[in-house]
């Protein structure tokens, strides 16, 4: 126990080192605390809020889980099998998991469809040599396409969980931009 062998180094000390050595013992912060720590639902709840969800995120995820016939050690092994190495980026599904349930509640919230017009960059002129005229240059809407999304949901993440052939080719234009890191 670190806590035992440090006072086992401070009593080893000289009187007037211990007295000018501050002692702190650190409290650390549950995301479950009013919870029952002890259920294995809130222990996965409490994981996946660790790993920087939200708490209705977390929740849903959890239920969804439920729902899919986990229980019991079974619902915090599973999320922590979906996190896959989460601290270096490497996710085994928890990502899209946590997408589905974040447009659930953006629908339960009201959130609307929105139809998004994207341009992609070979629809224009290159304007390199006429940048003076840049709003005037005739733009291709015919290769022009639609990406539907509910309100809040950013084009990122379209663009990895979206549905369709507008979402799949964001997806390809982001990649591509961004040098194969879609992060």
């Amino acid at each position: 126990d670190a806590y035992q062998h440090t006072s086992t180094v401070l009593m080893s000390m000289p009187v007037s080192a211990v007295n000018s050595t501050i002692i702190q013992r650190r409290h650390f912060a549950r995301s479950s605390s009013s919870a029952d720590p002890n259920d294995p639902a809130q222990k996965a709840v409490t994981f996946i809020v660790t790993i920087g969800y939200e708490r209705p995120v977390a929740e849903g995820i959890v239920s969804a889980l439920k729902e899919s016939g986990l229980s019991g050690e079974a619902l915090l092994a599973t999320a922590r099998q979906m996190a896959g190495r989460w601290e270096v980026g490497e996710d085994e599904g928890l990502e899209a998991l946590a997408a589905s349930v974040q447009n659930t509640l953006r629908q339960q919230d009201g959130s609307q469809m929105i139809t998004v017009k994207v341009v992609p960059p070979n629809s224009w002129a290159s304007g390199e040599e006429d940048e003076e005229n840049c709003d005037q240059r005739p733009i291709d809407l015919s290769r022009a396409f639609t990406v539907k999304a509910l309100e809040g949901t950013t084009l990122t993440d379209v663009a990895k969980f979206g549905l369709g052939e507008g979402a799949s080719t964001l997806g390809e234009y982001i990649e591509c931009a961004c040098s194969g890191i879609m992060a």
